[in-house]
């Protein structure tokens, strides 16, 4: 089997991406184009890079690294972070997180008749910190906390080109008469929050529901949803993307793609 590879080369400069892809180091097949160096951009490169790939990989028997790169996605770091203003770093995020505990236990105190319900798949992330930070500060052993998950109650599911992906629904409790933190890590248009709201419904009917966020980009709303705790107000445009990386626990930030 002949071996086959892809290379990248992608010139990263304040105005510009600057891309080319060649297979198999000939001259004559290498494809080259430039996209403006922001979040548009950005995305419309993702794009012709992948269908780059799937081109390559169907008319190639051997494509394994193709496909890696396409799975990993680390041929992507550098530019997004070249492409990216930092809102907040990990010492920031980490000051935020305990300013927001702080003002849920003033809210809430022992959260005897509280529960908090984590948004999958990020906010969950930011729920398992506040989760696990409260059972410190409180020196208690539990406060009742789910995970839920909205795939299937969002209003745009049916019309998606690719088929949406879900994770679990992971609740063992009732919501009867509780008062619910919904937690997310951004709140946008609302319409998460909107399907999260319809998803807590199965659960039984809470007392209240509280929404906290990490970010929240209270301009851009489709929808008249509130954040009753938030982290930072981020005022930008539409096509602006706010990325929150909680993954890495010496790692947190927040970035802002214009």
């Amino acid at each position: 089997m002949k071996n086959y590879t892809l290379f990248i080369g992608i010139d990263i400069s304040k105005e510009c991406f600057d891309v080319a892809i060649n297979e198999n180091g000939i001259l004559d097949q290498m494809s080259h184009k430039r996209f403006k160096n922001n979040a548009k951009g950005f995305r419309t490169l993702v794009k012709w890079i992948k269908k780059s790939i799937f081109r390559s990989q169907n008319s190639q028997k051997n494509s394994a690294p193709a496909r890696t790169i396409l799975e990993t996605k680390s041929i992507f770091a550098t530019m997004k972070e070249s492409a990216a203003k930092t809102l907040m770093n990990h010492d920031h995020i980490q000051i935020v997180i305990e300013r927001l505990c702080q003002q849920l236990i003033e809210s809430h105190e022992q959260f005897d008749q509280t529960c908090i319900i984590g948004i999958q798949a990020k906010g969950v992330l930011l729920a398992d910190i506040i989760h696990q930070r409260l059972l410190s500060i409180l020196d208690i052993e539990k406060i009742e906390y789910g995970k839920l998950d909205i795939t299937f109650y969002r209003d745009d599911f049916r019309t998606r080109d690719r088929p949406l992906m879900a994770n679990r629904t992971e609740i063992d409790f009732y919501l009867e008469e509780k008062n619910v933190i919904l937690v997310d890590d951004v709140v946008f248009t609302g319409r998460t929050i909107q399907a999260a709201m319809t998803a807590l419904n199965h659960y039984g009917r809470p007392k209240r529901v509280e929404l906290l966020a990490l970010i929240d980009r209270r301009f851009n709303r489709h929808l008249p949803i509130k954040t009753d705790y938030v982290g930072q107000r981020v005022d930008s445009l539409d096509h602006a993307y706010v990325k929150v990386e909680l993954e890495q626990e010496q790692a947190y930030k927040v970035l802002l793609f214009n």
